[in-house]
């Protein structure tokens, strides 16, 4: 795991950065470690940007002086991911958050199974590696194999065509894991037709690894506007990793129609074009799992489902993949 000082220097976000307000000017900026007054833009501009110059972008993201004379290894890596992106691998999309509580992992479980249920082969990493629960809300023995076994990452078959790679028993090992988990998820593509990863409140190296290789990251936000600033913070961050803003397609977890924000709002604050919109499911996901099963939640009118069903269908296109009803593919694995 990056060490904290360390990431504040490389990645730049330490200081007196404030993040736009929803539907207004900008925060006046204090320039921060790393920055000056020349790399702040003033002014209304609504488009999310980095304020650091380009050449201040190559200066953080390429020297190794930012990470104390040492290559950094996770971008290494996510180098020598990107360089295999022409072999035949299924579509990663990753699941992130700039702030805990937003519902990453009730969006990632329930795209995962609604893409299952479509005769769609696919593989859901579990993102919390220290604490994680699809354990719990998928009622498996805690026996199971997970990504704190030695020998390999295995994965629990929780139905045909539907793969959970799930979080360690002991949370210590969280760390080790994750050395693990990075170096696995090329071979986790291979042979499906459709990778999920669900990530940690705590972004890591291991979380950049996943952007930089995906096809598509999710960005989800819910309806306080704190979560909207924190999403602001990773959207910066995303773009000093040279993440394409492209890949990325915001929801707006849990809204409604008494939200205190509106989904044009946040996607004004996002500067994103669309924002796809799960309705608040009244009740937790987990408690419905526990009580009736993915089948039975999958089949009911839960509006949080039928949220995340045209999420999916705007969504796996761009990806290649067709979210489609059974009757067009093989029959659904929940169906």
């Amino acid at each position: 795991m990056l060490d904290m000082q360390k990431a504040q220097d490389y990645y730049g976000f330490a200081g007196g950065w404030r993040p736009q307000r929803v539907g207004g000017e900008p925060e006046e900026a204090a320039p921060g470690p790393g920055r000056n007054d020349s790399q702040l833009q003033a002014g209304g501009d609504p488009q999310l940007a980095c304020r650091a110059s380009s050449e201040h972008l190559e200066e953080l993201l390429e020297e190794p002086s930012h990470l104390g004379g040492e290559e950094d290894p996770w971008l290494a890596q996510a180098s020598r991911e990107e360089a295999t992106r022409a072999e035949s691998l299924a579509p990663l999309i990753a699941v992130v958050g700039g702030s805990g509580g937003v519902g990453r992992s009730s969006v990632a479980v329930l795209c995962a199974a609604l893409a299952a249920s479509q005769g769609i082969d696919t593989a859901l990493i579990e993102g919390d590696l220290q604490f994680g629960d699809y354990g719990f809300w998928f009622g498996l023995d805690d026996n199971l194999p997970n990504l704190g076994d030695p020998r390999a990452c295995t994965p629990v078959e929780c139905a045909p065509g539907f793969s959970l790679y799930k979080a360690p028993l002991f949370p210590e090992v969280a760390e080790e894991v994750e050395d693990l988990l990075a170096e696995e998820v090329p071979r986790m593509r291979r042979g499906r037709e459709l990778v999920i990863a669900d990530t940690g409140g705590m972004w890591s190296g291991y979380t950049a690894s996943l952007l930089l290789q995906c096809d598509l990251y999710l960005m989800v936000v819910d309806q306080r506007p704190s979560s909207v600033a924190s999403a602001l913070k990773a959207c910066e961050l995303c773009h000093r990793l040279k993440v394409p803003r492209t890949r990325m397609v915001v929801v707006f977890n849990r809204w409604s129609s008494k939200a205190a924000l509106s989904a044009r709002e946040v996607g004004r604050a996002l500067d994103a074009t669309h924002v796809c919109c799960i309705q608040d499911s009244k009740e937790p996901l987990d408690e419905l799992l526990r009580c009736g099963g993915i089948e039975e939640l999958l089949s009911s009118d839960n509006p949080a489902v039928n949220g995340a069903r045209e999420l999916l269908r705007q969504a796996l296109p761009r990806v290649g993949c067709s979210f489609e009803s059974a009757d067009a593919r093989r029959k659904g694995v929940f169906k």
